[in-house]
C-alpha cells in the first residue's frame, strides 16, 4: 500500500488528470512570455505586433479557463477511483484476517480508516502530489525562461533553492509524528462518541446525561491540541520557507533590473522575471513542504498493514462431520481469567442441552466450536482431525452459531436472510413460517425486499430472523446460545421443538433455564459451573 500504487491501480483517471494539469503549466508558461512580449513590442512602439501578443493572450488565457473548469471533476474522479479502490483493499484485509486479528482493533478503528484516514490521504496525499508535479512543472517552465533570458539566473536560482530545501529536513520527523498522532485521536474521538451514545440508557436512568458531552469533550480536546500542534510545526515551517522565497524573489528582480541597466536583457524580461520567480520561489517552497506532507502519508498506509492476515483462506481439506466432534481436557484464557470447558462427545444427529448460570463456560465453549476462540491448552477434534488446524472458513460451512445478541443488518429482509444466497422465496416463506414470523411478513410493504431497520424490530423478532437465518444455511452443525431468550414461553417452546425434532441437525443448546418439554427430546444434558 503506497500512494503511487494507487495512482497506477487507477492510472486511467489519473492520466486524465496529468494531461489537465501540464495544460495548466504551458498556459503558465504563455501567459507570462506573451506579456513579456507584448510590453517589448510597445516599448519598440510596435503597435502591430503588441496587439497581436496580447490577442495570443487572450487565446492563451481562454485555454486556461477550460482547463480550470476541467481540472476540477477530473480530480474528483481520479480521488474517488482511488478511494473505492483502497476501500475494497482494507475490506479484502478485514476479510482475510481471521477473528482474533480482526478484533485487535474496534470497528469504529476501521470505519475511521474508510472515512476520515482516507479523507487525510486525499488532502496530504493525492491532492498534495499534484500539487507538487504542478509545482515541478511550473518550476521549469519558469527557470527555462529565466535562463534563456540570461544564464546568470541559474546561479541565483541554485543558491536560495538550497535554502529552501533545510527546512523540511529540519521538521520531517516531527510532521510525520504529528501526522499519525491526529489520526489516533480521531480514532480515539470516534470510539469515544460511540461508546458513550450506546450507554444512552444508562445515563439516562442515571439523570447523568451531561457526561456524554463531558466524555466526548475530553476526547474531542485532545483531537483538537494535535492539529493545533501540527498545525504550528507545520506554520513554523512554511514561515521560515516563504521569507526565504520573498528574498529570493526580490534577488531576481534586482539581477533582472541590473542585467537591463547592462542592456543584456529586453524590457519585457523585466517585468516577466517577477512573474516567474513568483511562480518559482513559492512553488519551490509548497514542493518541498508539500514533500513532508506527503511521507507522513506511509504512516496511514502502514497502520493499515498492521492489521494481519492469515493465509488459511487458501488452505483447502477435506472435511465433513460423519463420525465425532470431541473436546477434551480444554481450557481458555480470556485476559487474566483461565476457564475449563467440560469434556464432550457429540455425535451426528446429538441433540444436547448446556445448561448452568452466568460465567459457567457455556458461551465460551460454543464460541471455541466456531473458532472465536483459541485453547490455551486441551484437544478438540473432528472425525480425528486436529480442530485447530482446520481452516476456520471450513469450520463456518459446518457449524452454525445463533447467539442471543441477534444481530441484523440494515438492509433487505432478503439480504438479512440469505446473506446473497439464492432461495427461492417459496423456501424463505416455509422458513418464516416455522419461526412464527409469516404474519409479519405479511404487513412488510415489499415483502421479502422490504428494508429492515433493526431498531424497529423488537427482541424476539431479531431473535426469531437470526433463528430463521440459521435455518436457511442448512449447515450440519447449529449452535444456540440463548437464541430464544427474548421470545415468550410458547414460542420459546414451539421453535426449540422444531429444531430438536429435525433428525438430521446436530445442536448444542446452551440455556440457563431447561424446560421438561425441551429436556425430553435432548438426549444429553449437561449441567455445568
Amino acid at each position: 500500500m503506497s500512494i503511487t500504487h494507487y495512482i497506477f491501480r487507477c492510472k486511467r483517471q489519473n492520466i486524465v488528470l496529468l494531461v489537465w494539469t501540464i495544460l495548466n503549466s504551458l498556459c503558465v508558461l504563455g501567459n507570462g512570455l506573451t506579456s513579456a512580449q507584448a510590453l517589448t513590442s510597445l516599448v519598440n512602439l510596435n503597435i502591430r505586433q503588441f496587439l497581436l501578443w496580447c490577442g495570443i493572450q487572450l487565446i492563451i488565457n481562454i485555454i486556461w479557463m477550460v482547463q480550470i473548469k476541467q481540472v476540477v471533476p477530473a480530480r474528483e474522479r481520479a480521488l474517488q477511483a482511488m478511494n473505492q479502490v483502497m476501500r475494497a483493499d482494507i475490506s479484502d484485509r478485514i476479510a482475510k484476517a481471521g477473528y482474533q486479528n480482526y478484533h485487535k482493533y474496534t470497528q469504529d478503528s476501521y470505519a475511521s480508516w474508510m472515512t476520515y484516514d482516507m479523507e487525510t490521504l486525499n488532502d496530504m496525499g493525492f491532492e498534495v502530489l499534484e500539487l507538487m508535479i504542478s509545482q515541478i512543472l511550473n518550476i521549469t517552465v519558469g527557470i527555462l525562461t529565466l535562463v534563456i533570458y540570461h544564464p546568470s539566473f541559474v546561479v541565483t536560482i541554485i543558491l536560495f533553492a538550497n535554502l529552501m530545501v533545510l527546512a523540511p529536513k529540519v521538521f520531517s520527523k516531527r510532521l510525520s509524528e504529528q501526522a499519525v498522532a491526529f489520526t489516533q485521536k480521531n480514532e480515539a474521538l470516534l470510539n469515544q462518541i460511540s461508546d458513550v451514545l450506546s450507554g444512552y440508557t444508562v445515563l439516562l436512568g442515571a439523570n447523568k446525561l451531561h457526561h456524554i458531552g463531558q466524555k466526548i469533550s475530553q476526547c474531542g480536546t485532545a483531537y483538537a491540541d494535535s492539529k493545533v500542534s501540527y498545525a504550528k510545526t507545520f506554520g513554523n515551517m512554511m514561515a521560515i520557507q516563504n521569507g526565504t522565497s520573498f528574498i529570493s524573489q526580490i534577488a531576481i528582480i534586482a539581477q533582472a533590473g541590473f542585467l537591463y541597466s547592462l542592456h543584456r536583457v529586453p524590457i519585457g524580461s523585466v517585468s516577466s522575471a517577477p512573474y516567474f520567480a513568483s511562480i518559482i520561489f513559492p512553488s519551490l517552497t509548497g514542493f518541498f513542504a508539500n514533500y513532508a506532507e506527503l511521507k507522513n502519508c506511509q504512516a496511514i498506509f502502514e497502520k493499515w498493514q498492521s492489521l494481519e492476515t492469515t493465509d488459511e483462506f487458501e488452505t483447502e481439506v477435506q472435511l465433513d462431520f460423519s463420525n465425532n466432534l470431541e473436546i477434551s481436557n480444554l481450557k481458555l484464557q480470556l485476559g487474566n481469567t483461565q476457564i475449563a470447558l467440560p469434556d464432550l462427545l457429540i455425535k451426528p444427529g446429538d441433540k444436547i442441552a448446556i445448561v448452568g448460570p452466568s460465567g459457567s463456560g457455556k458461551s465460551s465453549l460454543l464460541k471455541t466450536l466456531v473458532k472465536h476462540y483459541l485453547p490455551h491448552s486441551g484437544k478438540i477434534t473432528l472425525d480425528h482431525q486436529n480442530y485447530q488446524k482446520l481452516p476456520s472458513h471450513q469450520v463456518q460451512s459446518l457449524v452454525s452459531l445463533v447467539s442471543q445478541n441477534a444481530y441484523l443488518f440494515k438492509d433487505s429482509l432478503r439480504y438479512n436472510l440469505t446473506l446473497g444466497h439464492e432461495i427461492s422465496d417459496e423456501t424463505l416463506l416455509q422458513t418464516l413460517n416455522q419461526v412464527q414470523m409469516a404474519d409479519w411478513l405479511a404487513n412488510q410493504p415489499e415483502g421479502f425486499n422490504s428494508h429492515i431497520d433493526p431498531a424497529q424490530l423488537s427482541g424476539g423478532q431479531k431473535q426469531r430472523l437470526c433463528l430463521a437465518r440459521a435455518l436457511l444455511e442448512n449447515k450440519p452443525i447449529l449452535l444456540l446460545d440463548e437464541a430464544s431468550s427474548a421470545l415468550d414461553k410458547v414460542n420459546r417452546q414451539r421453535i426449540e421443538q422444531l429444531l430438536l425434532n429435525q433428525a438430521d441437525k446436530t445442536i448444542l443448546l446452551v440455556t440457563h433455564q431447561l424446560s421438561p418439554e425441551t429436556e425430553a427430546l435432548c438426549n444429553q444434558v449437561l449441567y455445568v459451573g
